[in-house]
């Protein structure tokens, strides 16, 4: 899913960074400038992206461990 998600961004962000470069085929400030903001916007995007991929699976370890510890526990109780 997050796959998916970069690949979609990185779509739209390609799209908007063609669109500023059309016109009669010459930069100018304008279009400069979009293109700056667009590869800005990518870079604040895949490190969000990153992060949150950071998240989920620190979230996973903690479940797993969780799991384990609980596991642990009414094992020994079970034994005992």
């Amino acid at each position: 899913m997050i796959n998916q998600t970069r690949q979609q961004t990185k779509y739209r962000l390609g799209l908007a960074s063609q669109g500023s470069k059309r016109g009669n085929g010459a930069y100018n400030n304008g279009n400069i400038e979009k293109d700056d903001a667009v590869d800005r916007m990518r870079k604040d995007i895949e490190a969000y992206q990153d992060n949150a991929l950071s998240l989920c699976t620190e979230k996973v370890l903690l479940a797993r461990q969780a799991y384990d510890l609980d596991f642990g526990v009414l094992w020994h109780e079970m034994v005992m």
